[in-house]
């Protein structure tokens, strides 16, 4: 699991997500590699997909996704950065 980073109250001590059962949105930065949490870099979205693996997602398959997330983003951006929003 992810462990966080900065998630104190000096740092805004907020958990910005939106969480469905195969998609996750984190408004902070989440190392690939160890999984570490950094809110302070809340100007960054972090997707994951499917995290347990439920589904066989082929690269194509993930690369829509993505693709559709950033059109998403680039749609919204200079909006307000809600849970809101995120959803």
């Amino acid at each position: 699991m992810a462990r966080s980073k900065n998630m104190s109250r000096e740092y805004g001590g907020q958990w910005l997500s939106s969480v469905t059962r195969h998609v996750r949105i984190y408004a902070a930065y989440i190392d690939p590699v160890t999984h570490a949490f950094d809110q302070t870099q809340m100007d960054k979205l972090t997707l994951m997909l499917d995290t347990t693996n439920e589904f066989v997602w082929t690269p194509d398959a993930c690369q829509k996704v993505y693709a559709y997330f950033q059109e998403l983003v680039d749609h919204y951006e200079g909006a307000p950065l809600s849970e809101y929003t995120l959803r």
